[in-house]
């Protein structure tokens, strides 16, 4: 009776059995170099004063301001590396002054910041990035440091008063 009952377990697990197929398909995923840049926050200008040294005899003393940042998306081609240039597109520099920038607070992927001194030829401001997103929130991406330095008190000239100048970031990946 156990061999009989054992043999109809066998059989009817047999029979249900079911037959399976199965299907399947490529999903192809494309991806193309691109990058985006902005300077946050975009509301205001930076705005540098020369103010008199408490010494005198001192040079006047330039101004700092570091309330920009710069955030960036980069994705490269073909593995590369890319970089952000800045330089001056409108406008001039104060009679007797320099402006230098300073990119920092970002490294890794998102590259290798350095000081430049802006004039209108293209510098290389940060560079060595790879693929890589800075984020977009109020104090994410390399922070702009502007200093106006007095080089020479004898060039100055009160009626440059409210000079501007346009500092332009191209990116490449």
């Amino acid at each position: 009776m156990k061999k009989l009952l054992f043999a109809m377990l066998i059989i009817m697990s047999l029979t249900n059995v079911v037959a399976q197929t199965t299907a399947t398909h490529d999903v192809v995923m494309n991806i193309t170099g691109f990058v985006n840049l902005a300077v946050a926050p975009n509301t205001s200008a930076v705005i540098l004063n020369i103010t008199s040294s408490v010494i005198p005899g001192d040079l006047p003393q330039g101004d700092v301001d570091a309330s920009k940042y710069l955030q960036y998306t980069c994705v490269n081609t073909n593995g590369g590396t890319g970089k952000i240039v800045a330089q001056l597109s409108v406008g001039t520099i104060l009679s007797g002054c320099s402006l230098s920038l300073t990119a920092s607070g970002v490294a890794g992927n998102r590259g290798t910041p350095v000081s430049i001194t802006l004039s209108n030829i293209a510098q290389t401001l940060i560079g060595s990035m790879s693929s890589c997103a800075t984020g977009f929130g109020a104090t994410d991406g390399a922070n702009l440091s502007f200093a106006l330095d007095v080089n020479n008190p004898e060039l100055l000239d009160t009626t440059e008063n409210g000079n501007a100048v346009t500092v332009l970031y191209t990116i490449t990946g």
